[in-house]
């Protein structure tokens, strides 16, 4: 994101985000590794993950009918992201530039 706003300070306002917390919940949940977390859990995680993208982001905000496709890849991001913190997916963190990641 930093990236972005950087090369171009007024993208976040041009193209606000918008995410229904409860419907990517319901969604994750019935992915595999939704079934192995708490709900409760899963929504927390989305929403501290989408309150660190509205620092940055600022027009972030909640809930419209329509779907976001960029909403939903910062959202897959934010759950690969506690996913892998609960040991559900075999990441590990990015150890500097010159390091390649491994999975």
């Amino acid at each position: 994101m930093e990236e972005v706003c950087l090369r171009e300070p007024a993208y976040t306002s041009s193209f606000p985000i918008s995410v229904s917390v409860p419907r990517m919940v319901s969604s994750y949940g019935q992915h595999a590794e939704g079934n192995k977390v708490p709900l409760q859990e899963l929504e927390q995680a989305l929403v501290k993950g989408l309150a660190y993208v509205a620092r940055e982001w600022q027009p972030a905000r909640q809930a419209t009918s329509r779907d976001d496709p960029i909403a939903r890849f910062l959202c897959d991001c934010i759950v690969d992201a506690f996913y892998a913190d609960q040991g559900l997916l075999a990441l590990r963190p990015h150890n500097g530039l010159n390091d390649h990641l491994q999975i």
